[in-house]
């Protein structure tokens, strides 16, 4: 398997769909973004695995930032 970036998830269905790419992972159904311009994405490609959500956004921070700015972005919801 040789790992590509699609650029989209959007992008991930439509190489998948003009036979660029063999597989493609998006969030939710993204063949319903492209439906419009493709009318038979829907019959040409499948949901084969379904995953647990996971969060959209991460916070990092370098380790060298002082434990009470750490402690307000833990806080912050």
């Amino acid at each position: 398997m040789d790992p590509q970036f699609a650029g989209g998830h959007d992008d991930a269905v439509l190489n998948v769909y003009n036979g660029e790419f063999e597989i493609g992972t998006s969030f939710d159904d993204a063949r319903t973004n492209v439906v419009d311009d493709n009318p038979d994405v829907g019959d040409e490609l499948v949901v084969f695995a379904w995953a647990y959500r996971s969060p959209t956004t991460a916070s990092s921070r370098p380790t060298s930032s002082p434990t009470k700015s750490s402690r307000r972005l833990r806080t912050r919801g």
